[in-house]
């Protein structure tokens, strides 16, 4: 479990596309962010507060992003967090939607921003071979989104697919992709994760409970769970997660991690995953200590 003498570290990367404009913000200053990761293709949704900046770097920020402006820029968000003892990870990259003033007298910004939208202004036309398989339209999938593919498919599932053709944003092909087979495909940034529709995303397993930094007690959902943990760096959306409770045993299992959401603070409370689990296709039930498997 990660000690409470470790310390937080946060770094806000704010880039101005078209221009060498970039600043970057640590845990001196005050940072809270929060967002949502999806596997089922919709965009990852974030917001972040920034305060404690000068006045003239909120000025220039905002004119050069505003919509009013004719030549707008469009700012892209990076958020890394993490602990002392380890370093800092990527929780968030995206490019912003909106960007506003806080009230006075504080001197800020909030950035709502969501993953890969800048894809979705990109128009492409894209025809496969007559017959090809579901990873090389995945690739050249990533490839039009400036994306990795990151490929987590059983040869079973990797199929061929006959005379696929898309004209369209390019970022609506994710959600295409997975109409194709037994897949689930979603944005990740910088990467397209394609895995099985009831597989996981790699071989980590994620384990949840008291000694790794579980908050309060798992709750039962129509799907499956929702736990709450302390920011750990081996989470990412669609691993498999391991839940561990004494007070709740009946939610122990191994889960599917479908939507993950965070809270993350420099100096206030918040500093957590918030995990939506959904159960295995075929669990194995322990009619002894009611623990799913």
């Amino acid at each position: 479990m990660t000690s409470a003498f470790d310390g937080r570290l946060l770094k806000l990367t704010i880039s101005i596309d078209g221009s060498s404009d970039v600043f970057v913000f640590d845990q001196n200053y005050y940072i809270t962010a929060t967002g949502t990761k999806f596997t089922n293709g919709n965009f990852g949704e974030f917001a972040v507060r920034l305060d404690n900046i000068s006045k003239s770097t909120r000025d220039l920020i905002i004119n050069k992003t505003s919509l009013w402006n004719l030549n707008k820029k469009v700012a892209n968000v990076l958020l890394e967090v993490g602990r002392a003892s380890y370093g800092t990870f990527q929780v968030l990259q995206g490019q912003c939607i909106a960007i506003t003033p806080t009230q006075p007298p504080d001197i800020g910004l909030m950035f709502n921003s969501l993953a890969n939208i800048g894809a979705a202004g990109i128009i492409n036309g894209y025809t496969a071979s007559p017959v090809a398989t579901l990873q090389a339209i995945a690739q050249s999938i990533a490839t039009a989104n400036q994306l990795n593919l990151e490929w987590h498919v059983s040869p079973e599932n990797n199929t061929v697919v006959g005379n696929y053709h898309f004209t369209g944003s390019v970022a609506t092909q994710v959600r295409k992709l997975q109409d194709l087979g037994s897949i689930k495909a979603y944005v990740d940034p910088p990467n397209l994760v394609v895995t099985d529709y009831y597989g996981a995303r790699g071989s980590n397993v994620v384990q949840v409970n008291a000694q790794t930094g579980m908050i309060g007690v798992p709750q039962l959902t129509a799907s499956g769970a929702r736990v709450k943990q302390l920011i750990q760096n081996d989470v990412l959306i669609g691993s498999s997660v391991k839940v561990q409770s004494q007070i709740n045993p009946g939610a122990n299992g191994t889960y599917w991690l479908n939507k993950l959401a965070f809270e993350v603070s420099s100096w206030d409370t918040p500093f957590y995953w918030i995990m939506d689990l959904v159960l295995p296709i075929n669990p194995t039930h322990n009619p002894a200590t009611g623990a799913l498997t």
